[in-house]
């Protein structure tokens, strides 16, 4: 009998007004995403969407496919809007940080608190709002 499929996860990891995307330490968020591909790497395909440029390196190393988006700050949505049909061919999104863009039928929100010290007003009404879309189907805080 053929071995089952893995489920294919997308983590999303994408600052667009952020200048310190070239920073050279990872964030609780970038750590914790590297623990999250530890942990379920077994069992399912996981690949990392990222603008911030440590944690591409960082998973790069480590052998996880990665999708970059670290450009400057004034190109990123730009560069997003080219793939973001393709996120549509992986099982689950789960989203961490303010990207908020009713993206994939199967969205996990990761959220924490401390991201949204970056964020502008505007962004935080949009993932306010976003939550309530049928596509989000679990926040984790």
């Amino acid at each position: 009998m053929p071995k089952a499929k893995k489920p294919k996860i997308l983590i999303m990891d994408v600052l667009l007004n952020e200048t310190s995307n070239n920073a050279t330490f990872m964030g609780s968020g970038q750590k914790m995403i590297l623990k999250f591909y530890e942990l379920l790497k077994k069992d399912y395909d996981i690949s990392i969407l990222t603008s911030k440029k440590f944690l591409l390196e960082k998973a790069q190393k480590l052998g996880i496919k990665t999708i970059s988006l670290y450009y400057p700050k004034d190109k990123i949505s730009q560069e997003f809007e080219k793939i973001k049909e393709d996120i549509k061919n992986y099982d689950i999104l789960v989203i961490n940080n303010q990207l908020a863009g009713d993206l994939h039928p199967n969205t996990v929100l990761w959220v924490h608190a401390d991201y949204f010290s970056f964020c502008t007003k505007p962004e935080i009404e949009a993932w306010t709002e976003f939550t309530k879309s049928p596509n989000v189907k679990y926040i984790v805080l």
